[in-house]
């Protein structure tokens, strides 16, 4: 039997012929309703803006412009609750004090001594300008000079994502809408990586899931310390380890944190840690006399400092680039 398509278009009503049915036209009109609220509601990544990572004494700096001026180089700390400028770098920018009295806290919660805050009527940073900044001052000397000119805290980068470049010596600023972990992933990078989850508590500070010698620690992210360290309570705790040996089989190590709090520690080597999928064998850790609660101890950049990661505020993740 023959069909024509003459023939199947002449059984069509009258009212219909030339254009859809209303049923139709309705149809369309959800259809394009429902792929706008789809594309409105679409993971989008957004580069605010970038600056360069300068290598110092096992750290990295960055530069921050205050009121124009020339820039200075800041320490990158996630795991300083604010962004400070040393008293002296505050004086030579004629800042003025602004009543607020405060005082530094450490990731181990230890405070540093109270000052008067002082105020930016602008600070840049990677780009992006901030106005009227309230920053704490850092009284800290060692033998007799500043260590630095100010540093960059959880304030200024909970924020945005933060992509921390170390290889490159680059620091990028992201805008993160839309994204999570079902339908619309957040993807960093299109070469490989490892995920790992983020914690980030009331004051900005953030933390992640640290297996050692297979036992679960949580630590705190602290880009401002150049070594990874565990509290004596969860080497006692969380471990197993005993102390008295411990001390006993290692010389002391004396430190002083971002808020002047000494600290006593003892190197040991593990077997394995591990991060995410990523296994570090024979490392040496520290086990240090200061508490860090509520976190088990810090993870520095002995770790992170030759890798691309990605910190990811925005979706609680943090990202690290695969080795090859």
């Amino acid at each position: 039997m023959r069909t024509s398509t003459a023939g199947a278009a002449s059984v069509l009503p009258p009212q219909w012929r030339g254009r859809p049915p209303a049923c139709l036209r309705r149809l369309a009109g959800v259809t394009a309703w429902v792929a706008g609220i789809g594309l409105a509601n679409a993971c989008t990544v957004e580069l605010a803006g970038q600056a360069p990572l300068t290598k110092s004494r096992f750290l990295y700096e960055t530069p921050v412009s205050i009121n124009g001026q020339a820039p200075m180089l800041f320490l990158v700390d996630t795991g300083a609750v604010r962004t400070k400028i040393h008293a002296a770098a505050s004086s030579q920018l004629g800042l003025m004090g602004n009543g607020r009295r405060s005082y530094a806290i450490g990731t181990d919660g230890s405070r540093g001594p109270t000052t008067e805050d002082v105020t930016a009527p602008s600070l840049e940073f990677a780009g992006v300008v901030h106005v009227s900044k309230n920053l704490a001052i850092d009284p800290l000397l060692v033998d007799g000079r500043p260590t630095k000119a100010g540093t960059v805290g959880a304030d200024l980068l909970s924020g945005y994502d933060v992509e921390l470049d170390f290889p490159a010596g680059q620091l990028r600023l992201h805008r993160v809408k839309e994204c999570n972990d079902s339908d619309q992933p957040l993807r960093p990078w299109t070469s490989p990586y490892n995920t790992v989850p983020l914690k980030r508590s009331s004051r900005g500070l953030i933390s992640l899931p640290v297996v050692m010698d297979g036992k679960a620690l949580e630590l705190a992210l602290d880009t401002g310390s150049n070594r990874t360290s565990v509290s004596m309570k969860a080497a006692v705790d969380k471990l197993g380890l005993d102390v008295d040996l411990l001390k006993a089989q290692a010389p002391p190590k004396r430190s002083t944190n971002s808020t002047g709090a000494h600290a006593v520690s003892y190197a040991k080597r593990l077997e394995r840690i591990d991060i995410g999928r990523q296994s570090y064998g024979n490392v040496e850790i520290l086990f240090s006399e200061l508490e860090v609660a509520p976190y088990d101890g810090l993870l520095g950049l002995d770790f992170l400092g030759n890798r691309k990661i990605w910190l990811s505020y925005a979706t609680g993740q943090m990202f690290l680039a695969s080795t090859k």
